[in-house]
């Protein structure tokens, strides 16, 4: 039983990674239309580049861990490989909230960089928005390669 709760795991994680990057894709289309605040848009698509590159990484170990006889798994392994689908879900959770937000700001590009930092610190409650929406991008991509440095030790 506990072998078909890691398959479980490793498909929850692909498909969470799937979700992820596909976020991603939307919110820098989303952030590449705003020219008038370069330096900002510039530093969160490079922050999401990079968490998009550690998912990336993810959906690799996990295609790996696929692959493999989950009878073979410890339970270190397994304890490691559903932290991590539980982190690329509250990754996934987050980058879908995101995108609603930016999908809501679609028809008000002069203000809509604006609203969108506006609507992400009401549902952050952080005092500085670009400083809550890049730490949790951050965060997540932190958390999510300690995971997975931890699965592939």
């Amino acid at each position: 039983m506990e072998a078909l709760g890691a398959a479980g795991s490793i498909v929850g994680i692909l498909g969470f990674i799937g979700q992820s990057v596909e976020g991603i894709a939307k919110l820098q289309k989303f952030f590449a239309g705003y020219k008038q605040a370069p330096h900002l848009t510039r530093r969160l698509r490079s922050d999401m580049i990079s968490l998009e590159a550690t998912l990336m990484d993810v959906r690799a170990v996990a295609q790996h861990l696929e692959g493999q006889s989950q009878g073979d798994f410890t339970n270190t392994i397994k304890i490691n490989i559903t932290n991590l689908k539980y982190l690329a879900k509250l990754c996934s959770d987050d980058i879908t909230n995101w995108i609603q937000i930016a999908a809501g700001l679609e028809s008000k590009r002069k203000s809509g960089l604006k609203a969108f930092f506006r609507q992400i610190k009401m549902a952050m409650s952080g005092p500085d928005t670009l400083r809550s929406f890049e730490a949790n991008v951050t965060k997540h991509r932190q958390n999510i390669s300690n995971s997975l440095a931890t699965l592939t030790v």
